[in-house]
């Protein structure tokens, strides 16, 4: 098992966090009133059926007596969905004295309302309206509560897949890549080696390409959203973190003749309606010499109640690339290629002072969706969407995704990139709904979504060069794919017209005499494959194809030769 010294120092910190860094917040003022704790949040939890009581403390920090007018408790069914009444407070009171306290008790899961063995989210608040004896005006202090019913809270463990070309990448059980970019595990070559940028991004770190990364489930109920992810904030204690779930008796590394891999085993969305599981494997040995500057992903999305349908999902994945630049900074350029449902950034070469010993404008880093398909191999290789987007517009300063902003963004067709240089994230959107209603996860089904990762460095060349590499990586991507996947669909790659199924993807002339010879030659002559040879993705072979072929090869501009069958 591969592993990633400075992890533990990561981890270490994180578990000492929270259990010093208090599951309930210290106390904080809020409006006129002083409340101990100031909020109930994750990991913090009870069992199914348990209720669970915390004595909350409200101070007075005034001169004159504080009237109490209302203390409410409110419940936010629709994040998620839960028994209501789960909510309860007992010894409350009608005034507190100058600069005195008082104490009520909130009795969270109450009664042991919810029994459900699966993980439950209970978000709601307590709401406090107050006013100064002998004034008029009133002042509100809120409590909020994410509070969790469950069986046992399980952290996430992290390993780590290195491809042939020791090129590593770190994995978590909660479904994040690169661990908030630890360096050194981050899709990053090989060090020692012909790497001598060094330093903050100045002239540009290369310990990390890939600093972030996790699966996006976002599921919009009314005018409000409940996101999930293990990026940026998206820990175990953040509201939006995919929760590992136990026991998961498939999750860990693992390895064969051609590639070794992870699996995270089974995490959950924030409103535990859906669950995840994410495989990543790296090519490895000796048969994957030329292939070893990409991974491959497979990831699963099932309903938690498996015989319960989930609507309303914008379902996708974020990648945040920080790849090398002499910017003085975190500066890349976004780009995406519609043809390949590619999103990449690269990095960026502004002429400054440094050592350098490559050009950074030459690296490359991007995702692409190969495929994805549901238990009965009916899918899609087409992305609903595809974008770059500036961090200081959606991550900074909070340091998170918003949820809804997110969905917003997850809503819109097609591609588009990010203008500025500047530090950058990409999002793939898998599937979506149409009218901003998401898509339906279906009952008894799972949908499995095929993404590659691909990572270049060319020693030369120009940048334009050095993106040709980068889609080629993907292409190579592609074909390596099949050694595994279950519903590969068809043996043809990417587009028809390699009806010679030569190592390259654009046709050529042999191809066209191998579709001649095909048409006109008895016996036929076997093709390699025949998905290939449908040229116009029609369903049979025939002059159609043949006209369209050599169309290709003799019209300016080309006319675009149809996708691969599924």
């Amino acid at each position: 098992m591969k592993k990633v010294v400075v992890l533990f120092i990561v981890v270490l910190l994180t578990t000492c966090q929270w259990a010093f860094g208090a599951i309930t917040k210290p106390v904080e003022q809020n409006g006129w009133l002083e409340v101990s704790p100031s909020s109930i949040g994750y990991p913090e939890y009870t069992k199914p059926g348990v209720e669970k009581q915390y004595t909350v403390t409200v101070r007075n920090p005034f001169d004159s007596i504080l009237l109490v007018l209302a203390i409410a408790p409110y419940e936010d069914s629709a994040k998620p969905s839960a028994p209501s009444g789960w909510l309860g407070i007992s010894g409350t009171f009608t005034e507190i004295p100058a600069h005195d306290s008082r104490n009520l008790t909130l009795e969270l899961n109450n009664g042991g309302v919810v029994m459900s063995s699966h993980p439950t989210r209970l978000y709601g608040r307590v709401v406090f309206t107050l006013q100064l004896m002998g004034e008029v005006a009133t002042e509100q202090g809120t409590l909020p509560i994410n509070f969790t019913v469950c069986d046992t809270i399980v952290f996430p463990v992290w390993d780590t897949v290195v491809t042939t070309c020791a090129m590593p990448l770190t994995i978590g059980s909660n479904g994040n890549l690169g661990a908030h970019g630890i360096g050194g595990a981050n899709l990053n070559f090989p060090q020692p080696s012909p790497e001598c940028d060094t330093g903050e991004n100045n002239p540009g770190n290369a310990a990390v390409y890939l600093f972030d990364a996790s699966p996006v489930v976002l599921r919009k109920v009314g005018d409000s959203v409940v996101g999930s992810w293990s990026v940026y904030d998206g820990d175990i204690s953040s509201p939006n973190g995919f929760k590992p779930l136990f026991p998961s008796s498939n999750r860990g590394y693992f390895s064969a003749a051609r590639w070794e891999g992870y699996n995270t085993g089974t995490f959950c969305t924030a409103d535990s309606l859906v669950k995840v599981e994410r495989t990543v494997y790296a090519p490895a040995g000796t048969f994957n010499a030329d292939s070893c500057h990409f991974v491959i992903m497979r990831t699963r999305y099932y309903p938690y109640m498996i015989s319960s349908s989930v609507n309303g999902l914008a379902i996708g994945d974020v990648f945040d690339f920080d790849i090398p630049s002499d910017s003085g900074g975190i500066g890349n350029v976004g780009g995406v290629d519609a043809s390949r449902r590619l999103v990449y950034a690269r990095g960026y070469k502004s002429g400054s002072v440094g050592t350098a010993c490559y050009d950074n404008s030459f690296r490359y880093a991007g995702a692409a969706l190969l495929a994805y398909n549901t238990r009965s191999c009916a899918g899609d290789t087409m992305l609903y969407g595809g974008y770059n987007a500036a961090n200081d517009s959606f991550i900074y300063p909070a340091g998170r995704f918003d949820a809804e902003q997110l969905w917003a963004s997850m809503q819109t067709m097609g591609y588009s990139t990010e203008s500025r240089i500047t530090d950058l994230h990409s999002v793939l959107t898998y599937t979506n709904g149409s009218s901003d209603q998401g898509f339906t996860l279906p009952a008894n089904d799972t949908l499995t979504v095929w993404t590659a990762i691909a990572v270049v460095r060319p020693a030369g060349g120009t940048s334009a060069q050095a993106l040709d590499s980068l889609k080629r990586e993907i292409d190579k991507a592609r074909r390596w794919w099949r050694n595994f996947c279950v519903c590969c669909f068809s043996c043809c790659y990417f587009k028809t017209g390699n009806i010679a199924t030569h190592p390259w993807e654009i046709p050529n002339l042999t191809d066209l005499s191998y579709l001649i010879a095909y048409l006109t030659t008895e016996p036929r002559p076997v093709l390699g494959c025949m998905h290939e040879a449908n040229v116009n993705g029609s369903g049979g072979i025939d002059l159609s194809d043949l006209s369209l072929l050599i169309a290709y090869f003799i019209e300016t501009p080309r006319p675009e030769l149809p996708y691969c069958p599924l």
